[in-house]
Formats: C-alpha cells, structure tokens, sequence
C-alpha cells in the first residue's frame, strides 16, 4: 500500500536537523518480514532524491523474495517494483504524492486435491498502486519533535490462491488472482535528535484500516519495505515501532526500523530493516 508510514516520519524528521541540503540523496536498505508463524519474506531497495527547493522527486526500485498463498496452499514469489513519489513542504507539513508497478513470478507448487490426484501449478501477476500521504512537524522544543501523519492508498495485488469447494477443500487447480483495496492509517511519531542533530531516534503509532487485506502493498520511503498479503476481506489493526537514525561522517546516515502490528487477524507481522543514505 504506498500508505508511507514511515516515509512520513523520516520526511518530517528532516526540518528538524540543522544542517546543509545536498541536492541529491542515494539509498541502500533490506530487511526481512515475519508474516505470520510459518510466511517469511525479504526485500533489498535502492532509491534516488531529487531535492527541488521546497520538494522533491523520488524513484525507487524494490526486489521482493519469499513466501506466498493462503490456507494449505504455499509456495514462494519473487516480487519486482518500480515506484515514484513527489513531494512539498509547506511550512511544517509535507505533502507526497506516489505511485507504483511491478510484477512477480511464482515457483511451481504441487497440491493434492479431493480426488486425490495432484497437480503442478505456478504463474506470474502484476501489482500497481498510487495514493498520497501528509505529515506535519511538531517542534517541542530543540531536541523532540512530534509527527502527526496521515495517508491512503488504492492497491492492486496478484497473489496465489486455490478456489475452496465442499469443506473448504481445492476443487480446481490454484491461479493467480488479483486483490484490489484501499487502505488508510493515521498515526504519530515522536524523534529526538542526538548530538549534533545529524543523529535521532523516535518511536509511532498507527491505526491503519483497509476495504481488502490481502491487497495491502507497503513501500515505506527510505527504508522498511514490505507486502502484507492479508484474507480477502475488511480488516483494521494498529501498528507500532521504532526508528533510528545515526550520522556518520558529513553525508551519509544509517537508518533502522523495526515495525509491528497488532490485531491484524491472519497473523501479526514484524519488519525489520536497515538502510545507508548518502547526500551529495
């Protein structure tokens, strides 16, 4: 879902931190995420800034790898994206547009199906998804700052599920099926800066709700990406985390996350992430 939870808040942290703006800022993170008890899946990212005065321009690209499906049905899909995001601050509050496209690829899986024969199945599908987010700086003094956010996305997500016949059982061999939602969440983070200012950390909170769960892509800005393939239904949850910051030398800054729902039905998810951005 490009709602950009944290994009919000590593935007918004900017203003706060006194120092020179280089025009444009390179990117490198990946992470991994817990989907559930028995669904993991990893990511790697790189992302380009064009600062713009008050705005700015942001291309991304994002390869996704792991598990995938529902119910009895598992198998592993490999996930291209493709994204772009323009922003401006107004004042203390940030505005962004974005949007995304992708395509993946899903491994052969074989299942057993009523009649107790098997079959062979895989396939590929697409992903596309566009929205906007906004977040305002709330000074609370020097060091602490306050970020309220908001953001809402519609999504369209491939995924790989089997049609349930009698007791819910395959009836016909699975396919790739298209999820389409949207998705909105409202949150607030809270940073203080370190030392020098280059340097912060910070914690949020969100309450995120979604017309389709199993549609919901997350592409969060400089770092901390993930799918979260939910059941095909409406679905509300809250999320929290944690964030970091940490400068090293005149240009470059190491970002981790760490991300966790809570009461998200098909199982809570947990991300975690690292980054490296470079200003020159």
């Amino acid at each position: 879902m490009r709602t950009l939870l944290m994009l919000a808040l590593l935007a918004a942290a900017t203003p706060a931190i006194a120092q020179p703006q280089r025009a444009w800022t390179a990117g490198l993170s990946g992470g991994v995420s817990r989907l559930g008890p028995d669904l993991d899946q990893s990511f790697a990212a790189a992302t380009l800034t064009r600062r713009l005065g008050d705005g700015y321009v942001r291309a991304g690209a994002t390869l996704f790898g792991g598990d995938d499906g529902a119910g009895r049905l598992r198998t592993s899909a490999e996930t291209r994206l493709f994204s772009l995001a323009a922003g401006y601050g107004f004042g203390a509050v940030t505005v962004e547009l974005f949007g995304a496209i992708g395509d993946r690829s899903f491994d052969d899986v074989r299942l057993a199906l009523p009649s107790g024969q098997t079959v062979t199945v895989g396939g590929d599908g697409d992903l596309w998804s566009f929205g906007g987010s906004a977040a305002m700086v709330v000074p609370l003094d020097r060091q602490w700052t306050l970020t309220p956010f908001l953001a809402v996305d519609r999504s369209a997500l491939d995924v790989a599920r089997s049609p349930a016949g009698p007791r819910r059982r395959p009836s016909a061999n699975p396919f790739v099926r298209e999820e389409r939602g949207t998705t909105g969440s409202a949150g607030i983070g809270i940073d203080r800066a370190l030392g020098s200012g280059r340097s912060s950390i910070g914690a949020f909170a969100a309450f995120v709700t979604t017309s389709n769960a199993a549609a919901v892509t997350r592409v969060t800005g400089e770092a901390g990406q993930r799918l979260l393939e939910g059941q095909g239904f409406a679905e509300s949850w809250a999320e929290a985390g944690a964030q970091a910051a940490i400068g090293v030398g005149a240009a470059a800054t190491i970002d981790l996350m760490l991300v966790h729902t809570l009461g998200l039905a098909g199982g809570e998810t947990l991300t975690g992430s690292a980054g490296l951005r470079i200003d020159f």
